[in-house]
């Protein structure tokens, strides 16, 4: 996850569909899936469900991030939106 030239590194796991990233000492974790053009991401722009499917990871407080992503893996590309707004880059290998 990048923003505004920070680097937060964060997990996926197949085997369990989960994703997690810690962002200035909060955890978010949660879950993907492949989606259709009929499940577009609320706080996205309409229509902007990426290619390959979304995630949505909560926070320990009411925070959320919900993800756009344009590919799948083993390299996850996308986008997020956390729920004050900020943007982030999604890039993601399978080591």
């Amino acid at each position: 996850f990048s923003n505004d030239g920070k680097t937060y590194t964060g997990q996926f796991s197949l085997a369990e569909s989960t994703l997690s990233v810690n962002i200035d000492g909060m955890n978010f974790r949660g879950g993907f899936s492949e989606a259709t053009a009929s499940q577009p991401a609320p706080l996205m722009p309409v229509g902007s469900t990426g290619n390959w499917g979304r995630a949505f990871l909560f926070g320990s407080s009411a925070d959320v991030l919900q993800c756009r992503l344009d590919s799948g893996f083993p390299t996850l590309t996308g986008e997020c939106v956390r729920t004050d707004g900020r943007k982030f880059l999604l890039k993601a290998q399978s080591h």
